[in-house]
């Protein structure tokens, strides 16, 4: 039986988030502790939200609504890029003992998961096409 594309990538973003997740609790134990940061896994919480909602928007866009994938995808690409960088703002303000250590993580966790969703719009532009 074959899934919904919406659903397969859902259930990849998860898997992507666990690993993660997985990474970052494996890295605490070998970097010092003035590194530490509290708040990652609701990063991890916020990348994975905003990184699903994105690409659904994006899918029911182009394949339910047939608008223009591109302009859709840069749109999308544009608020989530303000969206991610309004909350690291925010939490430099909040977060005045550890920010080198909380930008450093927030900008990492935003590669990686600009990387995965870059990789899945590829793939959904070639479905579509």
């Amino acid at each position: 039986m074959k899934r919904h594309p919406l659903v397969s990538y859902l259930i990849g973003l998860s898997f992507y988030s666990i690993g993660i997740t997985f990474i970052a609790l494996f890295s605490l134990m070998f970097i010092p502790e003035t590194w530490a940061v509290s708040e990652l896994p609701y990063f991890i919480l916020f990348f994975y939200i905003a990184t699903g909602a994105g690409y659904s928007f994006v899918y029911y866009s182009a394949i339910v609504r047939k608008a223009r994938f591109e302009g859709v995808f840069m749109l999308t690409k544009f608020i989530k890029t303000l969206l991610y960088l309004m909350v690291l703002i925010i939490f430099l303000f909040l977060e005045k003992s550890n920010m080198k250590a909380l930008a450093v993580f927030y900008i990492a966790l935003y590669a990686l998961y600009t990387i995965f969703d870059t990789i899945s719009f590829k793939n959904l532009a070639k479905k579509i096409k």
